[in-house]
């Protein structure tokens, strides 16, 4: 069943906080609900709004004045912010729901775009395999041929690949040095996904 939000109280409750919670507590809940941790606006009469960080949010003078929300996010490694969507009161939890995935969904995939380097290397045969290194947990391997990788080539792959990106432009096909037959390429854009 989905249920209408007519003010922020009832926003508050659908979120699981009280119905007197300040506008900063439910900005800070949902920043740290959600992965891409968004920022949230609330929109107020008279086309003002109040920051959910902002002083004023962290009492409940505004909450009256409350006629909307906006939500949206920055993505951490790059330039690019998501969202951001304005909700009016009455508005349907789902809505909010839905819109948060979006917005998290689309910072998940700037955010692996501005931190993942995704290389693809390619043997002798033509078969192929892939490495990636996320930022926050190193090199991921993938492909039909890496369990067969000798923890020396395994090695060499990544030293390379680690500093492949500052002597060649993305899109560049090298020799790997440990093997000369095979080849290395980065990938823009994170091809692999």
């Amino acid at each position: 069943m989905r249920k209408q939000l007519n003010n922020f109280a009832e926003l508050a409750v659908a979120f699981g906080l009280n119905s007197d919670e300040t506008p900063w507590r439910f900005g800070r809940s949902l920043y740290k609900a959600i992965d891409c941790g968004p920022w949230t606006v609330f929109l107020l009469e008279d086309e003002k709004t109040l920051y959910y960080e902002d002083d004023e949010a962290r009492d409940l003078r505004y909450v009256a004045e409350i006629v909307g929300v906006r939500v949206g996010g920055m993505v951490e490694g790059s330039v690019v912010e998501v969202g951001p969507a304005d909700l009016m009161f009455p508005f349907e939890a789902d809505d909010l729901d839905e819109v948060l995935a979006d917005i998290n969904d689309e910072a998940a995939f700037y955010w692996n775009q501005a931190n993942t380097r995704e290389f693809k290397v390619t043997d002798p045969k033509g078969e192929i395999f892939w490495i990636s290194r996320h930022d926050w947990c190193g090199w991921n391997w993938g492909g039909t041929i890496t369990d067969g990788l000798s923890r020396e080539v395994k090695d060499c792959v990544i030293e390379w690949a680690e500093s492949f990106s500052n002597r060649y432009p993305v899109g560049t096909i090298r020799p790997l040095p440990c093997r000369p037959k095979w080849t290395i390429q980065e990938l823009e854009n994170c091809e692999i996904y």
